[in-house]
């Protein structure tokens, strides 16, 4: 099963629209998203993804009641607060927004896969049997550093255990390309 991971949307529409329209989200099975949506009309473009949709919140995820509203009109979509701990295709999965939090589940090394997002830093790094995931920004912009960066995704293959980094070629194309410094190949 490949499954796409994003984070950190913040309402870029374009960027979203094109990464759910890609062959990439096609081929995917699930969909996890490790927060900052921001408004909540993201959950309507989300439904856009027709297979479940897993999402944590996070710091940016301001009108929750209204997010957590639309969901009876979308019964793939789940928002399950600030942690996502699930089993997909027997890979066990934690997900949370924050770098620290990553951390300590990491440290427990009681998953196989441990996704986050927050700093929008796209990584990948593969520590005892954790794989540690950050995905990237779909905003685009790091506010930390005030410049900047390219959209990224990823895709986690959970049958060969490999990772697939993807950013956009530019801020004025719509193309994606494979981010080679940010894949993994059969980490276990």
């Amino acid at each position: 099963m490949k499954i796409l991971l994003l984070s950190d949307i913040h309402d870029n529409v374009w960027a979203l629209q094109t990464i759910l329209q890609s062959g990439h989200a096609t081929e995917a099975g699930v969909l996890i998203c490790g927060g900052d949506l921001c408004s909540p009309f993201i959950i309507d473009l989300l439904s856009a993804f027709k297979k479940p949709v897993h999402i944590v919140l996070g710091n940016n995820d301001c009108d929750v009641a209204a997010m957590t509203g639309k969901l009876p009109k979308y019964p793939n979509i789940k928002i399950h607060g600030e942690y996502y701990r699930d089993e997909l295709d027997n890979k066990t999965i934690a997900v949370n927004h924050y770098p620290e939090k990553a951390q300590k589940l990491l440290q427990l090394q009681a998953y196989d896969i441990v996704c986050y997002g927050h700093d929008h830093s796209i990584f990948a790094r593969q520590e005892g049997k954790t794989l540690l995931l950050n995905p990237g920004a779909v905003m685009g912009f790091n506010a930390m550093q005030l410049k900047d960066i390219d959209s990224s995704f990823m895709i986690y293959n959970t049958r060969t255990n490999a990772v697939d980094a993807y950013r956009f070629a530019s801020k004025k194309s719509n193309d994606i390309v494979r981010w080679d410094a940010y894949c993994i190949d059969s980490p276990f």
